[in-house]
């Protein structure tokens, strides 16, 4: 009977995995979709700015408000960019990457820019593997997570990163995630957390945990920059007890 339970455990949380990797997939694919087309607009109109820009004699007050346009069409571009990363469709530049020297490094960044509020913790496991990725969204993406926790501890508090080889057996490999030997990074707050279908949507575009204060695309980058990478994300969260965030990328 117990094996019967367990089986049946089992079958449901890998049903509940694939149906919210293919729900993920399914808003991937329409975001992409969007997101490319909403890019071409963005083109077109940067062009014509640009054109109008050029034209001499142009009054002051024009200039004025085409530099503005042009602003507006830079963040559109931000925006259609971040999307494009969540559908898995950016242009990636993989290289050999230090893991602990990259973590590091970041931990000496952040140290000077986070707050006075917030104390930053390091824990690195001696002899991790260098990974292939690409460095520069690797370094938002701890940034990213680093001000979300940041976000999530209002009156203060500790954000704890660490680095370490981690093998996912086959029979604990999530749904959108290959078993194999990875690198993971984790970065854990000791702020405000989130309920469980909150942290069940929280990779989802627009889809925001700061009350309408952020875009709502800061972890969907992160998650398809991970899923474009070979890697996954989890995230696991209880409200009052903070958030942590696993970042698995391939060796």
């Amino acid at each position: 009977a117990a094996t019967l339970v367990v089986a049946f455990l089992q079958r449901k949380r890998a049903e509940e995995q694939l149906a919210h990797a293919q729900r993920l997939d399914a808003l991937g694919q329409l975001t992409g979709g969007i997101a490319h087309d909403f890019n071409n607009l963005m083109t077109v109109l940067s062009g014509c700015l640009q054109l109008l820009a050029a034209e001499p004699g142009m009054p002051p007050p024009s200039t004025t408000l085409i530099e503005s346009a042009l602003r507006a069409v830079r963040r559109g571009t931000e925006l259609t960019d971040k999307l494009l990363s969540f559908a898995r469709r950016k242009q990636l530049r993989p290289t050999t990457i230090d893991a602990t020297r990259l973590l590091e490094d970041i931990v000496l960044l952040l140290e000077r820019t986070l707050g006075d509020g917030v104390r930053l913790e390091a824990s690195i496991t001696p002899g991790v593997p260098p990974i292939y990725a690409d460095a520069a969204h690797l370094d938002a993406a701890l940034v990213n997570l680093a001000l979300n926790a940041r976000d999530a501890m209002p009156g203060g508090g500790t954000i704890a990163f660490s680095v370490e080889a981690r093998t996912v057996p086959p029979d604990d490999a999530p749904a959108d995630q290959a078993p194999g030997l990875y690198v993971v990074f984790v970065v854990a707050d000791s702020g405000t957390g989130m309920a469980a279908d909150v942290a069940s949507r929280a990779i989802e575009p627009f889809f925001s945990t700061k009350g309408g204060r952020g875009s709502g695309l800061g972890l969907s980058m992160v998650y398809g920059f991970l899923q474009q990478s070979g890697g996954g994300m989890s995230i696991h969260s209880t409200p009052g007890a903070g958030t942590r965030i696993e970042l698995f990328l391939p060796v």
